[in-house]
Formats: structure tokens, sequence, C-alpha cells
């Protein structure tokens, strides 16, 4: 009996970590899509749309999250549950790039998975510093990912 219980023991613990619930979103990951700015500036609103494409987001176990999603260089955690990852909302992220500095505020974004894509979506507001004037406003995200090499 006791041999039994402990071949059964090692049955459901070998189970439970083939079917980790990151495991089908953990890799490297190609895409296209589009970032979508809305922005107030001296000149009254203005809508900037940004394409998005060979796009390289690494995604790895988190360590307080389940995942971790590299996407431009933010580091966005996340939970999974089944094919879908939530990003954690109020999560904050600055990039500095030649066009200016991004503080970008992911209060709303998700990940769906299939076997060989992700369709990628998230929002919140963002400030963009652009030559000492910084213009607040919000972004969209929209993207769709490939799984780079073995699936």
């Amino acid at each position: 009996m006791k041999t039994l219980f402990s071949a059964l023991v090692a049955v459901l613990a070998v189970g439970a970590v083939a079917c980790a619930p990151s495991e089908q979103f953990v890799g490297l990951w190609t895409g296209s899509g589009t970032a979508t700015f809305a922005l107030q500036t001296p000149n009254g609103p203005q809508s900037v749309v940004y394409p998005l494409s060979n796009d390289s987001v690494t995604i790895v176990d988190g360590a307080a999250t389940d995942v971790v999603f590299n996407w431009q260089g933010c580091n966005v955690p996340g939970s999974v549950k089944e094919e879908l990852t939530t990003f954690t909302p109020g999560y904050v992220c600055t990039l500095t790039r030649p066009e200016g500095t991004f503080v970008y505020t992911f209060n709303a974004g998700n990940a769906a998975v299939t076997q060989t894509s992700i369709n990628m979506t998230a929002s919140g507001p963002v400030s963009i510093t652009q030559r000492g004037a910084t213009y607040p406003g919000t972004f969209t995200l929209q993207e769709q990912l490939t799984k780079v090499g073995k699936n």
C-alpha cells in the first residue's frame, strides 16, 4: 500500500510540473501590430499610430507572478489562467527612445495563446516627454505574436 501511495504521489507531481500554466506562453515570440497613442498637445488632441513589425517578445516564468512579458524593454507581469494571461493592473514602465521618454501604466491587458500564436492587447495612461515638453494621454496596444523555434 505504501508503494502504491508513493507511486501515485510521484505521478501527480510529474503531472503538475508538465501542466504548469505558464508553459504554453514561455519562449521567444515575434509579432506585428500597432501601438496607438491619443495625446493632449498644445495644438489639441492628437492620435498617433505606430506600426509594430518584427517585434521581439520574450516570455519567462515569473518570480512573483506566473509569467513576465519582456515587451519593448518593459517587463510586464501577468497571471495565467488556462490560455489567458492577464497583465498586472497598475504596472508602470519607463522607456527612453530616440522619439522621447515614454511612461506607460498598464491598467488593462491580456494575452490569449493558441498552439502557435498569442493575441496581446493592453491599454492605459501614458505620458511622452519630447524636447522638454510632456504630453499626457492614453495608449492601446494590439499585437499578434508567433512562436519562434519549437512549439
